[in-house]
């Protein structure tokens, strides 16, 4: 079998999921945010089977100490997260991404290069947030959000919706 960019596929996801349990190494979930509740599932079922799963941050990040990182979280080149950030279960940061002081970030969240979130704000689980998005102070983004592509959000997103522009309104419900 073929898979992403031409890479042998070697087995199946239950015998990768066998081959972690037996073998006690840790695992890390690596299929992409179009397949997010895929991936979600996988997670899911890999932390229920007591597998360690790490998380990944590259070494030229900037991470408070007191900084909370959940499981399979990937942060890529450059990121910045502050004081008190706390980061959930599956959330993919690329690069320079800075994430302020007392922010929370639900599971399953996937922020586009060049993201910025003020300080005290919460984005729940399963969002997207796009490319040079701008997020204001204590602004809450509601669950199975997708913030549009340099959006700037100065208040609340409902959960469910799509926030396109500047200043960021909801456009319309996620589809599916």
């Amino acid at each position: 079998l073929e898979g992403t960019l031409g890479n042998e596929v070697r087995g199946t996801l239950s015998q990768g999921l066998a081959f972690c349990m037996q073998s006690k190494l840790p695992a890390m979930i690596a299929i992409g945010s179009r397949h997010a509740a895929i991936r979600y599932a996988t997670f899911r079922m890999l932390f229920a089977m007591g597998v360690t799963i790490p998380s990944l941050e590259h070494p030229s990040c900037a991470i408070a100490p007191n900084a909370l990182i959940g499981p399979n979280a990937l942060i890529m080149p450059g990121c910045t997260l502050s004081h008190g950030v706390k980061i959930g279960a599956l959330a993919t940061l690329f690069a320079n991404v800075t994430i302020e002081h007392d922010s929370v970030i639900g599971e399953n969240v996937t922020f586009g290069p060049g993201a910025t979130v003020s300080g005290a704000v919460q984005i729940d689980s399963h969002s997207f947030i796009g490319v040079g998005a701008t997020i204001a102070p204590q602004v809450k983004i509601g669950e199975r959000c997708v913030i549009g592509a340099g959006a700037v959000v100065v208040t609340d997103i409902e959960p469910g919706m799509v926030a396109i522009g500047v200043p960021a309104r909801s456009s319309r419900p996620v589809k599916g």
